[in-house]
């Protein structure tokens, strides 16, 4: 049997903080804002993407996140959709920002609209993620919207690849 040589420990870090900046904004979202709350969510999911060899090297690349990288979202979600985490408006989010609107939306509202705003998901990747049908992932985004907007949204542009 051939050994499999592993990366060296400076690929392992770089990739560790790839992984760790693209799910902290998703875990901050999820628990209403609150950063210290976040960093232990993403710490715990990245061990679990070790523990699972979540991270890998394609053709003598760099390790990384990305083939993986559903399962690491998805992971982050189940950790953090049952904790309730009490948010100080003023504190937590300062008063009079920009975001406060976003940060009253439930917590399923606000992890969808930003893995498809800011991540640019798919809506069936946001369906493998939050274990939700197509339709109701699509419903949800709309409700969202319509909210944060005051009115409904116009028109949204549709990918193909969300069919």
């Amino acid at each position: 049997m051939k050994e499999i040589p592993l990366p060296d420990l400076k690929e392992i870090h770089s990739a560790l903080t790839e992984a760790s900046v693209d799910l902290f904004g998703f875990s901050v979202v999820c628990l209403g804002g609150v950063t210290w709350a976040a960093e232990k969510e993403v710490l715990d999911t990245l061990y679990v993407g070790l523990e699972k060899y979540w991270f890998t090297t394609i053709d003598g690349e760099k390790p990384s996140h990305k083939e993986f990288r559903e399962e690491f979202f998805k992971n982050l979600w189940l950790r953090v959709k049952g904790k309730t985490i009490n948010v100080q408006l003023g504190i937590d989010v300062p008063l009079g920002h920009e975001a406060m609107r976003f940060y009253k939306l439930g917590k399923l509202e606000r992890a969808l609209l930003y893995l498809r705003t800011k991540k640019q998901f798919s809506i069936k990747t946001l369906s493998f993620i939050f274990d939700l049908h197509v339709d109701e992932v699509r419903k949800n985004l709309e409700e969202s919207r319509t909210l944060m907007l005051g009115r409904k949204v116009r028109e949204v542009s549709v990918i193909e690849e969300d069919f």
